[in-house]
């Protein structure tokens, strides 16, 4: 949220701590068929959206398109983590030694990016 106030930030996380309940109670094969539904309407609008970003960035059409497929390949990439979060077993690691992993989500995080707008 650029340029957000100590408030808006905390409304934002907020708000993100309440939706995260919801997602996690979904199972993750859910999830996945979501963010590929997100996907198939962000194709279906893909000229829209590219005219929309061209508008506010100041980039021509194409660039604005390039960067809508970089963020789609993202969320695509994303709808495949149900099987990268099955965790895994190591059976004899060491002597006597069996290892596991559980992946777990972290819960609602954030990020402090530069800023693309321009004056």
């Amino acid at each position: 949220m650029p340029l957000a106030s100590t408030e808006e930030v905390r409304n934002v996380v907020s708000n993100a701590e309440k939706g995260q309940l919801e997602w996690a109670a979904m199972n993750p094969q859910r999830r996945g068929r979501i963010l590929l539904k997100f996907v198939d309407l962000v194709n279906q609008n893909l000229d829209e959206l590219a005219t929309l970003l061209s508008s506010e960035h100041g980039k021509t059409f194409l660039d604005a398109k390039g960067d809508i497929q970089r963020g789609i390949e993202v969320v695509e990439f994303a709808a495949g983590a149900p099987h990268l979060l099955k965790g895994e077993f190591s059976d004899s690691a060491g002597t006597g030694i069996d290892v596991h992993s559980l992946r777990q989500p972290l819960g609602v995080v954030a990020g402090i990016t530069p800023s693309t707008s321009r004056p």
